[in-house]
């Protein structure tokens, strides 16, 4: 129901060197948008919430054509029963098919209590509350053991393959068999509305191109704490979400620099 939170997800996503982005939210929403160029609009048949009805719409779209090589689920989406219900068989497909998935804000609720959600390739990235309601008192890391049997300093061809990213003043990335870090630096506006968005999408864009979970994960919270710093530069307390893409290409390009 909420309209401006998967744009922000998709600018992100656009900005991070993947191909077309396509975004799918129910009819009401769509027509609330003006559309960027850079943004393809994915018809589905529901009309207010996402429910199991435009499943088998979104199934179609991964498994005919090109398929889609990543898909982050959750900005925008709210809490409906129905539409939780419609995100657990999306995931099902998306476990089926080996697409990578980026879990993220109303998503979260559609994970099982206390795991990771078996056999899933990619991220989620709950903040503080949302982790709490998620996992309890379980950590990440003890989530992520329980669901892949992968514990500490165990290493596999699939290592990277599952990260849980608790957002925050500082970022905790915690991936299979006890590999952690932190991101940190930034400026205070980034804690606006819309920047945990650009995160899911940026992480999700970083999939598109053939990167593991951790490594996006771990790209994507620079790329945003850099690009933050920049534009609060030259932006200042006027700084919003939707500010930011144009730097976060700048903070790519300066990250793969630094690569180089």
């Amino acid at each position: 129901p909420y309209h401006g939170a998967p744009i922000l997800a998709g600018l992100g996503a656009a900005r991070m060197g993947c191909d077309l982005v396509h975004i799918a939210m129910p009819s009401i929403s769509q027509s609330k948008v003006e559309w960027p160029p850079d943004l393809i609009p994915e018809k589905i048949p529901d009309d207010e919430y996402f429910t199991e009805d435009s499943v088998h719409v979104l199934a179609d779209r991964i498994t005919s054509g090109r398929g889609v090589q990543a898909m982050v689920i959750g900005p925008g989406l709210g809490r409906n029963e129905k539409t939780i219900s419609a995100v657990k068989k999306l995931l099902e497909i998306a476990v089926s098919h080996s697409v990578p998935c980026v879990v993220d804000a109303d998503a979260i609720y559609a994970l099982p209590q206390g795991k990771w959600y078996e056999n899933l390739i990619g991220v989620a990235t709950p903040h503080e509350s949302e982790k709490d309601f998620w996992l309890g008192n379980i950590t990440p890391s003890e989530a992520i053991s329980e669901s892949t049997g992968k514990t500490w300093n165990t290493w596999s061809e699939d290592a990277e393959n599952v990260v849980i990213v608790t957002t925050g003043a500082v970022d905790h990335l915690v991936g299979i068999g006890g590999r952690e870090c932190n991101a940190s630096g930034g400026n205070p506006r980034m804690a606006m509305g819309g920047t945990g968005d650009l995160l899911a999408g940026a992480i999700g864009g970083l999939l598109a191109t053939g990167m593991s979970p951790w490594a996006a994960s771990r790209l994507a919270c620079y790329i945003m704490r850099e690009s933050g710093n920049v534009a609060n530069s030259q932006l200042g307390p006027g700084l919003v979400a939707s500010d930011l893409p144009q730097y976060m290409a700048g903070a790519l390009a300066t990250a793969l620099l630094i690569q180089d």
